[in-house]
């Protein structure tokens, strides 16, 4: 036959007899291994290394399978016992069922309740939970998008995620910075992570920066140290083993935000709600644009350490104008400068003419030392309480404003510009339990530890009172607590017969209390001599 070598096997005569039989004229390879095979019943086929197949005894045919292992598969020629599949794993249902576990595992087949639910915007998908309909968002931006090879998904301001070439893939930073990272779509060269924060050490020892900033991995010198009491604990410096007192009380502590630590009797710390409020807080400028009021000649208001606030007209914006202050309290401005304010923001109905304007209610001015505006964050700090036997103590308190988040620290620097008196001024409140208000920046000077470094101090006075000279006085230099009593002399408080006073004579002088005189104003008291 044409095409038709000469084979002498019979295996190889019955292919190529079948293969003329289909027309093809070719030779058709035989089957090998286990699919040549067919083995008696009770054995199977097992392929060694060669890919050779022989028959063997079922191995599971004389393999007990223990709970909760029941069922038996061979592999490589050995039995192995595996658990059985079972709940929704071994479930098949129909079209438009879904299956669902009981608190046993097992499963069964019910009608999916998301072809009968309707998502309300903006809730647009559906999923099952617990044999349940959930709406849920859709997934959009840059996570439900999957972009090529060598392109990144970055986001429009409209949260939209569209994918663009890498850009650090045609970017060279220049050294010391040998990394690339994308940020806002933009290439970014960042220095590389050195030192001990690149290091890996092995259990036991522990990573040490030289002079140079270089880091290496050495053995724990505190392993083999013992420490002698009172110093039970053991901690690294410069690579030496330091034994030191243990951290007990609320240097040992670390609270929840809006909380401190405070210690008992026995030197135990207990983290309580803070009491120094901190919310409410506003920088306030005097409106001096020429229009009709209330339009102008108000106030405004921005939150500190906030980028917008809410408006009376409903809108967010840095700043706020507010047309009236509506507390007894009034804002005492010496030029046209920004003052820390504490109060409320609201509205006010100011007739058909006008509409609804903003207005504050005023709680507390506080007066900057310094004509200089402050900058960086706003703060609160006070002397935490806490005294330790080593460092660093968080010996003070730093909180925020407006924010729910406060640190211990144990060291604040103060700008010269601010000068030596308001300096002392401020560590003397700080020592006495008094909280001081401040603009502040903040340096790292160890791990862990940052400094406070105050660029503006902002104080406070009860009404009545201004802020001069370090220190709260009334307009005729009386230092709170004193009170300016002023002397009415020459005539009784009626005048004389006609209602009318002659020539009186007034003398001021500072006092501690009024006693039984009359108080004419916060901080004033006027006496009538006979």
């Amino acid at each position: 036959v044409t095409g038709v070598q000469t084979c002498a096997l019979p295996i190889c005569k019955l292919l190529i007899g079948a293969a003329l039989i289909a027309g093809s004229g070719a030779i058709i390879a035989p089957p090998t291994g286990c699919a040549a095979m067919l083995c008696l019943e009770g054995t199977i086929c097992v392929e060694d290394a060669n890919g050779q197949g022989s028959c063997i005894t079922n191995p599971c045919h004389v393999t007990d399978c223990p709970p909760p292992t029941t069922s038996c598969v061979v592999k490589d020629g050995q039995a192995v016992c595996v658990a059985p599949v079972v709940g929704c794993a071994a479930m098949l249902c129909a079209e438009g069922n879904i299956c669902v576990e009981d608190a046993n595992g097992q499963g069964s087949c019910i009608t999916n309740p998301c072809h009968v639910t309707d998502c309300p915007p903006p809730t647009t998908s559906c999923v099952v939970k617990d044999g349940q309909a959930v709406c849920v968002a859709p997934v959009v931006g840059c996570a439900a998008m999957l972009c090529l090879e060598g392109t990144i998904c970055v986001e429009d301001s409209n949260g939209q995620g569209s994918c663009i070439t890498n850009p650090c893939h045609v970017t060279d930073c220049p050294p010391p910075t040998t990394s690339c990272v994308v940020k806002d779509g933009q290439a970014v060269c960042v220095a590389p992570v050195v030192g001990c924060a690149a290091m890996l050490c092995l259990e036991g020892m522990i990573c040490v920066e030289d002079e140079t900033g270089q880091g290496s991995c050495i053995t724990n010198p505190c392993h083999v140290t013992d420490c002698p009491p009172p110093t039970t604990s053991c901690v690294v410096k410069d690579g030496k083993a330091v034994c030191v007192s243990p951290v007990v009380g609320c240097a040992a502590m670390l609270c929840a935000e809006g909380t401190d630590c405070e210690e008992d009797e026995d030197g135990q710390g207990h983290c309580v709600e803070q009491e120094l409020d901190v919310n409410g807080y506003y920088l306030m400028k005097q409106d001096l644009r020429k229009c009709i009021s209330p339009l102008c000649g108000g106030h405004w208001v921005s939150r500190v350490n906030k980028r917008r606030m809410r408006c009376a007209d409903g809108l967010k914006a840095k700043s706020c104008y507010v047309a009236e202050i509506t507390s007894d309290l009034k804002p005492h401005f010496t030029n046209n400068e920004m003052i820390l304010v504490k109060g409320t923001p609201s509205k006010k109905d100011f007739g058909e003419t006008f509409g609804t304007l903003g207005a504050f209610f005023l709680e507390e001015t506080h007066v900057s030392s310094t004509t200089d505006e402050g900058f960086g964050k706003f703060f609160a700090v006070e002397n935490s309480g806490v005294q330790c036997v080593t460092t660093p103590c968080p010996t003070m308190n730093w909180y925020v404003l407006n924010k729910k988040r406060s640190k211990g620290f144990s060291d604040i620097d103060f700008d010269a510009r601010l000068g030596a008196d308001a300096a002392s001024v401020a560590r003397g409140q700080l020592a006495s339990g008094e909280a001081i208000i401040v603009a502040a920046t903040t340096q790292r000077v160890s791990k862990g530890e940052k400094r406070l470094v105050v660029n503006q101090i902002y104080n406070s006075c009860p009404a009545g009172y201004l802020w001069h000279k370090e220190a709260c006085r009334t307009p005729y230099g009386c230092v709170h607590p004193q009170l300016e009593m002023t002397l009415v002399g020459g005539v009784a408080p009626g005048g004389d017969e006609i209602g009318q006073p002659k020539n009186p004579v007034e003398t001021t002088s500072c006092v501690d209390s009024c006693e039984d005189h009359q108080h004419t104003g916060p901080g004033r008291c006027t006496a009538f001599l006979q």
